[in-house]
C-alpha cells in the first residue's frame, strides 16, 4: 500500500469486498493451535450473543490508518486485549451495522453520520465468551478526533495499514497453563500484543 493514496485504497477495499471473502482460510492463519474447529462453524448457535466490531479507516498524514483500542483491565469480557471498537447486538439496533455504529461512537466518540459503511468480513465465532462476531468495514473522509469512553478504552492505537501488511509483524508464542499448551500466533504494534478474534480478522483483512 505504500504510495498509494487514500482514494485509491478506499476503492481497492470497496472492490475486494464487492468479490468471494477468504474467510476461513485466512482466518486461520491467525488461530491459535490446536484449532478450535467450534468457531469456524456459525450455523445453528442460537444460544450465542451476537455482536459487531467497526473496522474504521480514516486518512492521516497521506497514509490510511484505522483504530484499535485496549480494553481495561477490569473489563468483563476479553480484559486488558486489543480489540476493535464495537460490542454486543442490542433490541434497538435495527442490524449489526447499527451495532458497529452505536458502540463505535460510545467507545471512541466517531460521529456515526460521517462513517460511510462498505461491507463486512467473515463472521467468527469465539467460544471463550460465546459471542459471534461479525466484522463491518468502513471509512471517514477526514482524520478524526478519537474520545476514548474511560469505562471501555484504557486507550487508542492508531494502527496504519502499511504497518500490517509489513510481514515481520506476525509471531508465534508458545502459551503453556497448568493444563494445557498451545501455538499462539499474534501481531505486534508498539509492543502491543495483538492476537485471538482480533487477528483473525486482520488476517482476513489483510
Amino acid at each position: 500500500m505504500r504510495g498509494l493514496d487514500y482514494k485509491t485504497f478506499i476503492f481497492q477495499v470497496k472492490t475486494a469486498l464487492s468479490g468471494e471473502l477468504p474467510g476461513v482460510t485466512a482466518q486461520k492463519k491467525l488461530s491459535p493451535l490446536p484449532n478450535s474447529s467450534e468457531r469456524f462453524y456459525i450455523e445453528g448457535r442460537t444460544d450465542a450473543y451476537k455482536s459487531a466490531v467497526l473496522i474504521l479507516f480514516y486518512p492521516n498524514k497521506g497514509d490510511s490508518y484505522f483504530p484499535l483500542i485496549q480494553k481495561p483491565k477490569n473489563s468483563r469480557v476479553h480484559s486488558n486485549q486489543i480489540a476493535f471498537p464495537g460490542g454486543r447486538y442490542e433490541e434497538e439496533d435495527t442490524d449489526l451495522f447499527k451495532t458497529s455504529l452505536r458502540e463505535t461512537q460510545e467507545e471512541i466518540g466517531i460521529d456515526t453520520s460521517t462513517v460511510h459503511i462498505i461491507g463486512n468480513l467473515t463472521s467468527l465465532y469465539i467460544p471463550t465468551s460465546n459471542f459471534i462476531l461479525f466484522p463491518v468495514v468502513g471509512f471517514l473522509e477526514y482524520t478524526p478526533t478519537f474520545i476514548a469512553d474511560a469505562q471501555e478504552v484504557a486507550k487508542i492505537i492508531h494502527t496504519s495499514v502499511d504497518w500490517l501488511l509489513h510481514t515481520n509483524i506476525k509471531k508465534k508464542s508458545i502459551f503453556v497453563n497448568s493444563t494445557s499448551s498451545m501455538i499462539v500466533p499474534y501481531y505486534e504494534i508498539e509492543n502491543n500484543i495483538i492476537w485471538g478474534a482480533t487477528a483473525m480478522v486482520l488476517s482476513e483483512l489483510c
